[in-house]
């Protein structure tokens, strides 16, 4: 079983990185972390557990969190581990407001596009990129994703994130990035960068990668199809793209 821990850990990050009141780290299967015991210590200190699905599943109350869902743990209202094996990564925060009940986020959505950037932060191992995300994070979920899109460049980035979304099967250029931002691929470069700390190019690739390897532990998808949902038309490129983001090849992630 691959570690995301050891992954992100291998390129340079904190072992658990903290910031602003925020711990970030990788639970589940495989992981040095406990999700019984992180629920268990944050319930004591009153904080809240937010989580990724990266493989396996939950189930929450009455619901299912699948592979690219998203959780947000409530002591009164526990989850159990549905499909093993399981991992996610797992912030560790105070959330303002009362939480009354286990809250279960789609893929798709605003909160799991942003635990999405999250995850491709943690993946890269840059903790300062990570920290940025973490708040945007945070924020989706304190009703204040606005603040994030007010400056123009910052609706470059975002835009650029969001038609990367849309487009994992036929990627898009930087200059057609570009365009749909109505701004130069200068300008979109600069922006993305000052927002989400990795170029566009890369982060692309990894957000890539991360849809990959849902993918791959869903199980039925060959590799050459799941490369070709994630723009690769030739598999050798992808097993290599694969590999330099996640640690080992994508046949043998997808059988772990």
């Amino acid at each position: 079983m691959i570690s995301l821990t050891d992954i992100h850990e291998s390129r340079g990050g904190a072992p658990v990185p903290e910031f602003a009141g925020v711990r970030v780290c990788a639970v589940g299967t495989g992981e040095k972390h406990s999700l019984a015991r992180v629920v268990d210590d944050a319930t004591g200190q009153g904080l809240s557990v937010l989580i990724r699905c990266c493989r396996g599943s939950l189930a929450a109350g009455s619901g299912h969190v699948g592979v690219g869902m998203c959780l947000e743990w409530d002591a009164a209202d526990p989850a159990r581990v549905e499909e093993s094996p399981m991992q996610a990564i797992a912030v560790v925060t105070a959330l303002p407001g009362e939480r009354t009940s286990a809250g279960v986020y789609r893929r798709g959505s605003l909160v799991c596009r942003a635990f999405d950037d999250v995850a491709v932060a943690w993946l890269s191992g840059d903790d300062a990129a990570l920290a940025s995300r973490v708040a945007e994070l945070v924020g989706c979920l304190s009703d204040e994703s606005v603040r994030s899109v007010q400056h123009a460049r910052q609706k470059i980035a975002y835009g650029a994130r969001g038609a990367m979304d849309d487009h994992m099967a036929a990627p898009l250029t930087i200059p057609q990035l570009a365009e749909i931002c109505a701004t130069s691929p200068t300008v979109l470069k600069e922006s993305f960068r000052g927002e989400f700390g990795l170029p566009v190019y890369e982060w692309y690739r990894r957000l890539r990668m991360l849809r990959a390897s849902e993918l791959l532990c869903e199980g039925a998808a060959a590799v050459g199809e799941v490369a070709a949902k994630v723009g690769y038309s030739n598999p050798s490129k992808f097993a290599r793209a694969f590999c330099d983001c996640m640690g080992v090849a994508p046949s043998v992630f997808k059988q772990m």
